[in-house]
């Protein structure tokens, strides 16, 4: 089956959103949760983020830039190295973390491990159509990280029944959209989908047409 990159992205946007509430993305929860906090420290940093509500909107927008970057970056021959990018960033901060504070997540190391050893695989067999699709799970798990945060984490507090069933939620630490609740009356959850909606617009726009060929 051959697929443009839009439609790769779609299916990958699916299976990621069916299974983020597993331990299977786990490298993908570890990479997402580095990122989003370093897009807040760094927002908060200068005091323009002083306040909550300024600081999850900045830290949204240039989590989200960050990753339409790469977005773009992947019509290139450097979504072969979009991966290794993604979970070595990451790896390197947990070493940092381990050294420096003595402080380290065993489930952490390994998931990222296990990732970094598939990446090596894919890179050892240089196989480029594994490659595309992986960079396209790097990059998607942003928007899969963003609408749990802005839209299903404030929604599962609505009840535990509706907690229950949202179990995108289980294993993503960070609620970006409860910050918003009851501002102008609205349901924080409201405000996170549309946030989400607007952020995604270039992830939509910049997904399309990326592949020379078909893959």
């Amino acid at each position: 089956m051959r697929l443009r990159s839009e439609e790769r992205a779609g299916i990958v946007a699916l299976i990621l959103l069916f299974l983020w509430g597993t331990l299977i993305t786990e490298p993908l929860h570890v990479c997402m949760e580095f990122f989003w906090s370093r897009a807040y420290k760094l927002v908060t940093l200068p005091g323009i983020g002083s306040h909550i509500k300024t600081a999850n909107i900045l830290s949204v927008l240039l989590f989200a830039l960050a990753f339409v970057g790469l977005l773009i970056l992947s019509k290139t021959g450097f979504y072969r190295f979009i991966p290794i990018t993604v979970f070595g960033i990451t790896s390197v901060s947990v070493a940092v973390s381990f050294f420096v504070s003595y402080t380290y997540s065993l489930r952490n190391i390994v998931s990222l491990a296990i990732a970094l050893a598939v990446t090596a695989f894919f890179h050892l067999i240089r196989n480029d159509t594994f490659l595309k699709w992986e960079a396209d799970v790097c990059i998607l798990s942003a928007s899969i990280f963003l609408v749990t945060g802005l839209f299903f984490e404030p929604l599962s507090r609505k009840g535990e029944i509706i907690s229950k069933i949202l179990y995108v939620t289980r294993h993503q630490q960070t609620d970006i959209g409860s910050v918003f609740g009851s501002f102008l009356h609205i349901p924080s959850f409201v405000w996170g989908g549309f946030i989400f909606v607007l952020v995604t617009l270039p992830v939509i726009y910049y997904s399309a047409s990326r592949d020379k060929e078909l893959i």
